[in-house]
């Protein structure tokens, strides 16, 4: 068994990347540890990290929907347009405007109904 998990462009052949196959278990509980405190963030700074995410996503974007393209056969038009769902629906989608909310004492806009962390309310409609 390779220790690499490898993805090669279909016309050619040619190896597009190589990533060291890890451990599923260890990664989910470094993410299952780091939760916590991430739950514990406000939501505007949520927001905010899910907003540099997008921003990178955007700048690499051409490079991005080119290594889609090579690796799945899909055109350029179709890989550029599955990047750009990546930065709306998962990144940009929670900040759309919708009725404002109030946060911890700010109103923050892109969120349409209770926020909660268990136990604890985190943001409620404004009024």
């Amino acid at each position: 068994m390779s220790e690499y998990l490898i993805s090669t462009e279909p016309a050619t052949g040619a190896e597009l990347w190589r990533g060291a196959i890890g451990d599923a278990a260890a990664e989910v509980a470094v993410a299952s540890a780091a939760w916590p405190e991430w739950a514990a963030r406000s939501v505007s700074f949520r927001m905010e990290a899910l907003r540099r995410f997008a921003n990178v996503v955007r700048a690499r974007g051409e490079e991005l929907a080119d290594l889609i393209a090579r690796e799945t056969g899909k055109p350029l038009w179709e890989a550029r347009t599955e990047v750009q769902a990546v930065i709306e629906n998962r990144t940009l989608a929670p900040m759309r405007p919708r009725p404002r909310m109030a946060v911890t004492g700010q109103v923050v806009p892109g969120i349409d109904r209770p926020v909660s962390t268990p136990g604890k309310l985190v943001a409620e409609p404004s009024t």
